[in-house]
């Protein structure tokens, strides 16, 4: 007996295409016809990665070092990480860092250790697609709070007040894709407003360090009650290695 097999995909996967990837795709199309492409569609630095990196990477892999490394990353590697947040007279262990596959992985592993399906977590338009991707696909209810009317690129971090039930808050300074850094007193606002209703707070930092102007503050100086998610691929000038933390 013939059974039908149903290939189609899983209700949740029906998220929103990624359109950064198509303009990428269409804009390499025309790039190939001799055009002059200026790329504004990617949050890709300037800088290509430097040759000291490069230059380790072909001693490493000329090592032939073993495959398989610790799940929450290579030891000393954390430590490094652990250092660069020293440095800027933060302290955080080395055991409390993570090793993922780009900020992508880490954002993945984060919404399915801190939420069930079902939760309500907030994320602050404009904002970057993945985060309303990522969480639609695990069955996470996603609330958008939207800038006002007269100003379309100003996020307003107090707006969240009037939402009940929520789980998780996840912000971004500087914000992608308008660019906006929170000054001390909003991060302090939304640090202490999750803490005082034990609601997680999720900061995507990746573009710490390549900021113009205000300086950007780290969630970790408020305290210990938030999640910090990081890259290589921006102030370290390594798009697509997908080494994250």
């Amino acid at each position: 007996m013939n059974i039908k097999k149903n290939y189609l995909p899983s209700k949740r996967s029906f998220v929103d295409n990624f359109l950064v990837m198509e303009v990428l795709a269409q804009s390499q199309k025309i790039q190939k016809t001799g055009r002059k492409i200026f790329h504004f569609e990617l949050g890709e630095p300037i800088p290509r990665t430097p040759k000291k990196i490069l230059n380790e990477a072909k001693r490493l892999i000329n090592l032939n070092l073993p495959g398989y490394t610790p799940s929450n990353g290579i030891k000393e590697l954390r430590e490094k990480i652990s250092e660069h947040y020293l440095a800027r007279k933060i302290k955080v262990n080395a055991s409390n860092i993570f090793i993922t596959t780009g900020s992508s992985g880490a954002f993945l592993l984060t919404f399915l250790s801190c939420f069930d399906p079902g939760d309500r977590v907030v994320i602050f338009n404009p904002s970057y697609p993945a985060y309303r991707n990522i969480l639609k696909s695990l069955n996470i209810e996603v609330i958008e709070i939207n800038p006002s009317k007269n100003n379309l690129s100003l996020i307003n971090l107090r707006k969240v007040k009037k939402y009940k039930n929520i789980k998780g808050i996840i912000i971004s300074s500087p914000n992608n894709p308008n660019g906006q850094v929170f000054d001390y007193d909003e991060l302090k606002f939304i640090y202490e407003y999750c803490k005082e209703n034990s609601i997680r707070l999720i900061s995507d930092e990746i573009y710490h360090g390549i900021e113009y102007g205000k300086f950007c503050h780290c969630l970790k100086s408020f305290g210990k009650d938030a999640i910090i998610i990081n890259s290589f691929s921006k102030y370290f000038c390594m798009p697509g290695w997908r080494l994250g933390w």
